[in-house]
């Protein structure tokens, strides 16, 4: 991809808080900006979890899971 197609990372990721699974979507267009940090709490009936895209100025890629610890 070239510089100028290049508009980041999209996070579509739902992760647990004080027993609620929230949706916690995440843009992160400063290419030097590799990580982001997200509490996941334990207590949801349902498991966290996300996927990455990748974003560029066509549109996205296709989803790819990310690998998701336990709390």
């Amino acid at each position: 991809m070239t510089e100028d197609d290049d508009r980041g990372y999209m996070l579509d990721v739902f992760i647990c808080q004080q027993g609620n699974l929230i949706w916690w979507p995440v843009a992160l267009s400063d290419q030097y900006q590799t990580s982001y940090t997200f509490t996941d709490e334990p207590g949801c009936s349902q498991p966290s979890g996300g996927v990455l895209y990748t974003v560029e100025k066509h549109g996205y890629s296709h989803p790819t899971p990310i690998p998701w610890p336990s709390p």
